[in-house]
């Protein structure tokens, strides 16, 4: 789960409370099935935290492709490659690694190239925010603490999003606080600065040839029948939920029957004959119509110039 990019560490969290907490009170009780499965969860933290930015941040920023994507050369970044060079712990840098999103970060530090140990001490302190998801998942199943269990989730929400909030004012005032330095171009970005001019005529073609006016009968089909069937798949999960879904919540089990809240050990289960299926082949419909509309305009705009090699690393 840490390494599917929508994917935040909350739900994580509270999964492994739910999950690990209930398998080990025979031996560990409630208050020791946290704090080890807090710890477990840190020490998943910090496995996902090097893989991601060793294993696939690295490996993704030898691409000039991916750093021009990621605006390796624009102020934010650049703001933020600042805080996260710094030695030692300091709340900005705690911050940024702690309270924003999971894999965008540790894959940006990698692309960066920064420090995979100070990545990881400047992590350690996410365990503030583990304890309180961990147990909010733990009381989902616990019968003292199961009536408040959803102001816990709140809190925890609450609390994740006020540290992703913090770490963006941290990010915005260093940015204007050190602009004159951040928006002179490095040596290094020449590259990078011709392929973000190239993109943004790029993106001028692109914007040309999806107005209304200037689309095609092929297009119009395929974008409306997309939008149709994505606006109706919404509206029917949103407003009709339990006539193609079963009601299975994050305690529940799989294996356990229908009238107990389980998917009897089959989790395609969870959507209901014929009609779960009938909504999953539209969402999958409205996606193939969406490509194909995407094929038919690519086909009309110029596409861009091949990306040069990046120079080797100094290392």
């Amino acid at each position: 789960m840490f390494l599917l990019p929508p994917v935040p560490g909350t739900p994580v969290y509270m999964a492994a409370g739910v999950i690990i907490v209930e398998q080990g009170r025979p031996w560990l009780g409630f208050v020791g099935g946290i704090a080890f499965t807090s710890a477990l969860s840190l020490i998943l933290k910090l496995n996902a935290v090097a893989i991601q930015q060793k294993g696939i941040g690295e490996a993704c920023g030898k691409s000039l492709y991916v750093q021009q994507l990621v605006g390796v050369h624009t102020v934010s970044v650049r703001a933020t490659e600042k805080i996260l060079k710094q030695t030692g712990l300091n709340v900005k840098k705690v911050t940024i690694l702690c309270g924003g999103p999971d894999w965008p970060v540790s894959v940006l530090t990698g692309i960066l190239r920064l420090d995979i140990k100070q990545m990881l001490l400047g992590t350690l302190p996410c365990i503030i925010l583990i304890v309180p998801c961990v147990f909010t998942g733990a009381g989902m199943l616990e019968a003292r603490l199961s009536p408040v269990s959803p102001l816990l989730a709140i809190m925890v929400g609450l609390t994740q999003g006020g540290a992703m909030l913090i770490a963006s004012i941290f990010i915005a005032r260093e940015a204007e606080r050190s602009h004159a330095e951040l928006s002179t171009p490095l040596p290094g970005h020449k590259m990078l600065l011709e392929r973000a001019e190239a993109v943004e005529q790029y993106d001028r073609h692109w914007k040309q040839h999806t107005e209304w006016a200037n689309l095609g009968t092929a297009q119009k089909l395929t974008l409306l029948t997309a939008e149709l069937l994505e606006w109706m798949v919404c509206c029917i999960c949103t407003c009709f939920t339990s006539k193609f879904f079963r009601n299975f919540a994050l305690s529940s089990r799989v294996e356990s029957r229908f009238e107990d809240g389980g998917l009897e050990g089959n989790v395609l289960n969870v959507f209901r004959p014929y009609t779960g299926g009938l909504l999953m082949a539209s969402f999958v419909m409205g996606g193939v119509a969406f490509f194909m509309y995407i094929r038919l305009t690519r086909q009309l705009v110029p596409p861009l110039p091949p990306d040069p090699p990046l120079p080797p690393d100094p290392d």
